[in-house]
C-alpha cells in the first residue's frame, strides 16, 4: 500500500508499524523519537491583516467582530496627524458602537484602537500606539481597554508614518491550521497516511559558525533536538556553554516558520530555536537554516520531546577516525582528502582544515592532520558522578566542539602528576565526586572552588593516598575521569600539547 513518509511516497506492507517501515527503508530510528501524522488542514478565522502604505508594509492581528467586514473602508485613508504616543489615520465612515461614557484607557506600544468624537459620530479614526500611555476616550463596546488588535510585524514602518501618508491596500492574511496528531513508532501504518518522523533542515551558506554549533549539539544527542521550552511561537533547546564563539551571522533575515536560529548574546546564549510562526529579524539570533520537511512535528512537540534532525548538507567530520576511514567518509560526501602530519592509513585524525563544514564543501578539499594512534591519551569521563566538572573539562579541551577529540596544554609536570591549563575565564566549579581513599595513577581531576587555584586540571602519574591529580587535598579535588590508555605518553613531558580521545 501507498504511504507518505517525510514528504516521499513509499510502499508499505499492511500491518507494518512506523518503526518497522523506517528500518526496512534504512532510515535512522531513535527510541522515543517524536512521530506525527498529518490528517489534513482547516482554514482559520481571518485575524491578520497586511497594511501596504506609501512607506512600507506592516501587519496587524485584529480580533474584533466589526473589523473584518469593514476593513476595506480604510483603504485610501491618510495619516491625519502624529502625536508623541500615537499615529492617527482617517477619518472614514466606520460602523462601530461606542460606550456612552469616556474611560481611561491604558495603551501599550503597538496597540490598534478606534477613536470617535461621540457615541453617535459616523467618522472614526484608526490609531496605533507608538508608546505605552494612558488617555481618556470613548471605547468600543465589547472591549475592556479599547484595543481591537496589535501590530505583529513592521513597527519600524509605523514609526515612519507621517501626515499625508496613505494606506494603499489592506489584505487579509489567509491562514490554515494543520491537523496533526502524535503517534508512536509502534503505530500501524494505513493507506495514504502522511507520516513525519524527522526535520530536514537546509543550512544557510552564510551561517558557517552557527551551523557548526548545531552539528556539535546534534552530535552529542544522537542527532536529536530535545525540546527544553515550547511556546506558541518556537521550540527551544539549551546547549552546553561555549560551544563556539558566536558572532552576529546571517541574522538579519526574516524568521519564517521553520527557521532554525541560535542566540548569539544574552542570558540564553547558545540556545537553539526552531520557529513555529513567522517573526521579524532579531540581531541577537543567527539564522542557521530552515526546515524544508517535517515542520508538522513542530505543531505537536512539547517539553521533553525528541525530534530527529537531518541536515543538508551533511556534517563534514572525520576527527577521531583513521586517515583511511576519513578518506572513505570524505569520498562519500564528494570531497577530496589531503593528508598532513602522520599520513599512514592507521594514523588518527586530530584536526581537519577547514574546520567548518560549509567551508569544506566550498573548497572541495579537506586537510586531515594525523598522529600515531599510540601517541594519544584515551580517557573515560565520569559524566554521571561529576556532571558540572566534566562539562568544564569538555569546554577547556574542545571536546564539545571537536567531539571526540580534545587537546590540553601542559602547564607543569613532575614524576607524580602533570598539570594542564584551565579555562581563561574562571567559572564556578562546585565540589563533587571528591575522593576519600587512594587516588590511582591515571585519575583525572579538577581543583574545586575550595581553593584559590580552582579550575586547574591534572592527571596522576603515580597513585597517592593524600593528594589528588592537581596536587590538592582530596576535599579540594573533583575526580572527573580516568586515562584508559596512553598514560605513558604523559610521563617525562614538561611542555607542549596533549591530544586526547574520549572513550564511550
Amino acid at each position: 500500500m501507498k504511504v507518505f513518509l517525510d514528504g516521499e511516497e513509499v510502499e508499505a506492507e499492511r500491518g507494518t508499524t512506523v518503526g518497522e517501515l523506517l528500518r526496512s527503508l534504512g532510515k535512522s530510528v531513535t527510541e522515543g523519537m517524536l512521530v506525527a501524522v498529518k490528517r489534513g488542514e482547516k482554514e482559520l478565522e481571518a485575524k491578520r491583516f497586511v497594511f501596504d502604505t506609501d512607506v512600507g508594509v506592516f501587519v496587524c492581528e485584529i480580533d474584533f467582530k466589526e473589523w473584518a467586514s469593514q476593513h476595506k473602508a480604510w483603504e485610501g485613508a491618510a495619516v491625519a496627524w502624529v502625536e508623541d504616543n500615537k499615529v492617527v489615520i482617517g477619518p472614514v465612515k466606520f460602523d462601530i458602537r461606542m460606550q456612552e461614557t469616556a474611560k481611561e484607557a491604558h495603551r501599550k506600544k503597538g496597540d490598534v484602537f478606534i477613536l470617535k468624537s461621540s457615541p453617535t459620530a459616523e467618522d472614526a479614526f484608526l490609531c496605533i500606539a507608538l508608546s505605552e500611555h494612558k488617555e481618556l476616550s470613548l471605547l468600543p463596546e465589547g472591549t475592556e481597554d479599547g484595543s481591537i488588535g496589535k501590530v505583529m510585524m513592521g513597527f519600524s514602518v509605523i514609526k515612519e508614518l507621517s501626515k499625508g501618508v496613505r494606506i494603499r491596500t489592506i489584505e487579509v492574511e489567509r491562514k490554515t491550521e494543520r491537523v496533526v496528531e502524535k503517534i508512536t513508532l509502534g503505530t500501524a501504518v494505513k493507506e495514504n497516511m502522511n507520516i513525519f518522523t524527522r526535520l530536514k533542515v537546509k543550512l544557510s551558506k552564510e551561517a558557517k559558525i552557527s551551523a557548526e554549533a548545531l552539528f556539535s549539539y546534534l552530535k552529542f544527542r544522537n542527532n536529536v533536538f530535545i525540546v527544553d521550552e515550547a511556546t506558541h511561537t518556537y521550540l527551544r533547546a539549551e546547549t552546553p556553554l561555549a560551544l563556539f564563539d558566536l558572532v552576529p551571522e546571517n541574522n538579519e533575515e526574516y524568521r519564517q516558520r521553520g527557521a532554525v536560529c541560535i542566540r548569539n548574546e544574552g542570558e540564553r546564549i547558545g540556545s537553539i530555536y526552531i520557529y513555529k510562526e513567522d517573526r521579524m529579524p532579531n540581531p541577537a539570533l543567527n539564522k542557521i537554516g530552515v526546515v524544508e520537511v517535517g515542520a508538522e512535528l513542530l505543531d505537536v512537540a512539547g517539553v521533553g520531546d525528541k525530534i530527529l534532525v537531518e541536515t543538508e548538507p551533511k556534517h563534514v567530520f572525520v576527527l577521531g577516525k583513521t586517515q583511511k576511514d576519513a578518506e572513505i567518509i570524505l569520498e562519500g560526501l564528494g570531497l577530496s582528502q589531503e593528508r598532513t602530519g602522520d599520513t599512514s592509513d592507521d594514523a588518527i585524525v586530530v584536526a581537519q582544515h577547514p574546520s567548518y563544514t560549509l567551508e569544506a564543501y566550498e573548497r572541495g578539499v579537506v586537510k586531515t592532520e594525523g598522529v600515531p594512534a599510540d601517541g594519544i591519551v584515551y580517557v573515560e569521563l565520569f559524566e554521571r558522578e561529576a556532571p558540572n566538572s566534566v562539562d568544564y573539562f569538555r569546554n577547556v579541551t574542545g571536546l564539545y566542539r571537536n567531539f571526540p577529540v580534545g587537546k590540553l596544554s601542559i602547564l607543569a609536570g613532575t614524576d607524580s602528576m602533570i598539570l594542564f591549563r584551565g579555562a581563561e575565564r574562571k567559572r564556578a566549579i562546585i565540589p563533587e565526586n571528591m575522593p576519600t581513599e587512594k587516588v590511582e595513577a591515571g585519575t583525572i581531576g579538577v581543583t574545586n572552588m575550595s581553593r584559590p587555584g580552582y579550575g586547574m586540571i591534572g592527571i596522576r602519574l603515580e597513585g597517592s593516598d593524600q593528594y589528588g591529580p592537581t596536587g590538592e587535598p582530596f576535599e579540594s579535588t573533583n575526580v572527573i575521569g580516568v586515562v584508559r590508555k596512553g598514560l605513558k605518553n604523559l610521563k617525562g613531558k614538561k611542555k607542549g600539547d596533549v591530544w586526547l580521545i574520549e572513550m564511550t
